[in-house]
């Protein structure tokens, strides 16, 4: 649910149940298009030809809550100078944008335009700083109206009041969910009582319909860490969530058939579980799973070394994407342990990450903006967190990886005459400074802007380069 599932105490508690193919999985069928503005292709985003490697943040957490410190209700701080900084000193290129269905319809069939013009205005500061956006339909624990557990994402309405009395204290705001009042609501919602995924579809379709054709918004992803509640996440997956994202998913098509669909397994991966997901019969999907290892937010230290671990986990998902036939992207990840545990696992996460190519968006703004600001171990955490990668190419990406002591971007490129790479270097790291290192005569490189290059291939071979900031002073 929120970052740290820490439902393990349910476990022995959930009822596992497997079924045959639905009449849905049956007759499912999975016409071609490309999106736009990217699309999906050998699991793979890509545009124009490039593939394209997404490497991104979510905006925000503070989003999530009506009261919240904000220039409008639920929209936080930002400003377009939020995404410059965000752009070019970070190198973010990706936004997992937070929308709220109780910001969207406040009241049953009364939807807010005014959010959804203050929305749009925030997707036009990422355009003009070249962010692409996924649009998130975020929930956790519910509804706004549980309190006590941050609940966020439904409109109050949409569950009778008396389930929203005596909300117990629990010992984590995760726990939440296992009060009756949220168990009640949850199985409300996925059997569509009161018409409820009428209300969500409308609610999608406000949201989404500004951006049909949109050079910056790339999809929408249907719904954040989808809860079981009183049901075995496989029961759920299968019976529930299936339907509903067919039911969504085709909303999302009538709308705006150019955009990708982005989903997400039950929340039960976080706690290790396998999707039981059937396929979703769409043309360009995204899997957006998330990854939070819960063993190491239980009051447990990472005691590093634990890449190939982490690494197997990743390749879990992608296979998971694969099924699919979707492009697979951790949709949050981040880490809150002690100091020493959260670079050691930062380390580790962001080795495996580029060794196995995935796309990311990173849990989250409102964090990093007080990292950055106020906390006395930034510098060690930015040396992690802030990376240089290879944003886009034509050819074949074989390998890369960042070591961030060093500040060396390593790459190895199979790569035709006069194809090209497009290679991000944060400037809040390399201050528009670097060497680019590779056989001689084989490419020939220029600073494009202030945060990247363009790396173009002189003759076809396979190339290896190491671009090096030339300055560690900041």
């Amino acid at each position: 649910m929120k970052k740290i599932l820490t439902l393990l105490i349910l476990i022995p508690l959930i009822l596992i149940s497997c079924g045959g193919k639905t009449k849905e999985e049956k007759g499912a069928s999975t016409p071609q298009i490309k999106a736009y503005p990217l699309y999906v292709e050998n699991y793979q985003f890509k545009k124009d030809g490039y593939t394209f490697l997404a490497r991104g943040i979510n905006v925000a957490g503070d989003w999530k809550y009506k009261n919240a410190p904000a220039i409008y209700p639920y929209l936080g701080n930002v400003t377009e100078g939020t995404f410059r900084w965000l752009r070019e000193d970070l190198g973010y290129n990706f936004v997992r944008m937070l929308a709220i269905w109780a910001a969207i319809e406040p009241e049953p069939n009364k939807f807010n335009e005014d959010y959804i013009k203050e929305y749009a205005k925030r997707v036009s500061w990422a355009e003009e700083n070249h962010m692409y956006v996924f649009i998130d339909m975020h929930q956790d624990a519910y509804s706004e109206a549980f309190y006590k557990y941050g609940g966020d994402g439904a409109p109050t309405w949409t569950c009778p009041s008396k389930y929203y009395q005596d909300q117990p204290d629990m010992p984590r705001w995760e726990l939440g969910y296992l009060t009756p009042g949220v168990l009640a609501c949850v199985k409300r919602f996925w059997s569509n009582e009161d018409n409820l995924w009428w209300h969500y579809g409308e609610s999608v379709k406000r949201i989404l319909q500004p951006f049909a054709k949109s050079k910056t918004v790339v999809g929408l992803e249907i719904m954040n860490e989808p809860f079981w509640g009183p049901f075995g996440p496989d029961t759920f997956e299968r019976k529930y969530l299936y339907r509903f994202y067919l039911y969504i998913g085709k909303i999302i098509q009538q709308i705006a058939p150019q955009k990708i669909i982005f989903f997400e397994p039950a929340a039960s991966k976080n706690l290790g579980y396998p999707s039981e997901l059937p396929p979703i019969p769409f043309p360009q999907l995204a899997y957006a799973p998330h990854f939070y290892l819960t063993t190491f937010y239980l009051g447990r230290t990472y005691p590093g070394d634990m890449t190939g671990m982490l690494q197997e986990s990743m390749e879990t998902r992608i296979g998971e994407a694969k099924a699919q036939n979707a492009v697979p992207i951790i949709g949050e990840f981040g880490a809150w342990m002690d100091r020493e545990s959260t670079i050691k696992y930062l380390k580790d996460f962001f080795n495996a990450a580029e060794t196995v190519k995935i796309n990311l968006t990173q849990w989250e703004l409102t964090d990093t903006e007080y990292r950055f600001q106020n906390s006395d171990y930034w510098g060690e955490w930015i040396k992690v967190v802030i990376r240089a990668f290879p944003e886009m190419w034509q050819g074949n990406l074989v390998k890369y990886s960042y070591d961030p002591y060093k500040l060396i971007l390593s790459i190895t490129w199979e790569a035709k005459n006069k194809d090209d790479m497009i290679v991000t270097l944060p400037h809040y790291i390399f201050k528009k400074q670097c060497s680019v290192n590779s056989a001689p005569d084989a490419i020939k490189w220029e600073w494009i802007n202030k945060y990247q290059i363009r790396i173009t291939a002189e003759k076809s071979d396979t190339f290896n380069i190491k671009v090096n900031a030339e300055t560690t002073q900041h």
